[in-house]
C-alpha cells in the first residue's frame, strides 16, 4: 500500500501543471514582463523614464530608469556607475511622484493610456466548481461568474478615480519607493572597449508592496516560547562558517 501511495503522489507530482494550470508570476516577474509592453517601452524613451500606468484588474505599476557613464574598464568604476544608476532612478521616480504625477495632464494621459490597455483584453467567462458540477447534473443551483469586458467604467478606473490613486501616491513618495526592485541592468561598452554606460531599471507595484507588507508582518510576529520556531533548541552541528544568497525578491 505504501509503494502505491507512493507511486501516485509521484504520478499527481508531475501531472500538477496540467491539473492546477500555469503558476502565477510573482510580482517581480509581472514587472519584468511588463518591461516588453509597448506603452513601457515608450515611457522608458524619455530622458528620466518614468512609466505609470493601471492594469484592467485595478492594480497599479510605476516603473522608472537611471543612467551613468565610467570611464575605464575598472570592474569596480562599472559598479559604481550601476550603483549610480540604480540611484538616479529612484530620483527621478521620487521627482515624479512628488511633482507629476497628479497633474490634470499626467491623470488624463493614464487614463488615456489604461483605456487602450484595457480595450485590448477579451473578455472571458470563469467557470467554478458548482456551475461544473450542475452541468454533469450534481448541483441544484448556479454559480457561474462571468467577468465583462475590462474597459476603465467596467472596473471603476475613472479620472477621479486615478486623482484618487495619484494623491496617494504623491503623499506616500517615500513609502512607494521604499519597496522599488532591481528589474533590468543593461551595461554597453563604448566603441574601442574602454568605458560604457550603465542603465538600471527599477520598478514597484501595489502587488509587490502588498507582499511586502504581509512579509514584514510575518517576520514582526514573536518566536514561540518552546524552542520550536526558528532557531529554538540547541543544535549539536558544528560551529562553520555560511554564506546564503536567495534568488527570492517577490
Amino acid at each position: 500500500m505504501r509503494g502505491w501511495n507512493t507511486a501516485m503522489l509521484v504520478v499527481l507530482f508531475f501531472l500538477r501543471p496540467f491539473l492546477c494550470g500555469a503558476e502565477a508570476l510573482t510580482p517581480k516577474q509581472e514587472l519584468e514582463h511588463s518591461l516588453t509592453s509597448p506603452d513601457v517601452v515608450e515611457d522608458l524613451k524619455t530622458p528620466n523614464g518614468p512609466s505609470f500606468k493601471i492594469l484592467p484588474d485595478g492594480n497599479w505599476q510605476l516603473l522608472g530608469q537611471g543612467s551613468a557613464g565610467y570611464d575605464t574598464s575598472d570592474a569596480d568604476e562599472a559598479r559604481e556607475a550601476e550603483i549610480s544608476a540604480a540611484a538616479t532612478a529612484k530620483s527621478n521616480l521620487i521627482t515624479f511622484l512628488q511633482q507629476q504625477i497628479d497633474t490634470d495632464e499626467v491623470v488624463t494621459e493614464i487614463f488615456n493610456k489604461t483605456k487602450r490597455t484595457s480595450t485590448m483584453t477579451p473578455a472571458k467567462t470563469v467557470v467554478t466548481e458548482k456551475s461544473k458540477a450542475m452541468a454533469d447534473g450534481k448541483a441544484s443551483m448556479v454559480d457561474t461568474q462571468k467577468s465583462i469586458e475590462a474597459t476603465p467604467a467596467a472596473q471603476g478606473v475613472s479620472i477621479e478615480s486615478i486623482k484618487s490613486r495619484a494623491k496617494w501616491m504623491r503623499t506616500s513618495a517615500s513609502q512607494v519607493v521604499s519597496g522599488l526592485l532591481t528589474l533590468e541592468t543593461r551595461k554597453i561598452p563604448r566603441a574601442g572597449g574602454v568605458g560604457g554606460d550603465v542603465t538600471v531599471v527599477v520598478g514597484v507595484s501595489s502587488k509587490s508592496m502588498a507582499l511586502a507588507k504581509s512579509i514584514k508582518l510575518q517576520m514582526d510576529k514573536p518566536l514561540p516560547q518552546d524552542g520550536s520556531g526558528p532557531g529554538g533548541g540547541r543544535g549539536q552541528g558544528e560551529n562553520k562558517g555560511d554564506v546564503r544568497r536567495t534568488t527570492s525578491d517577490f
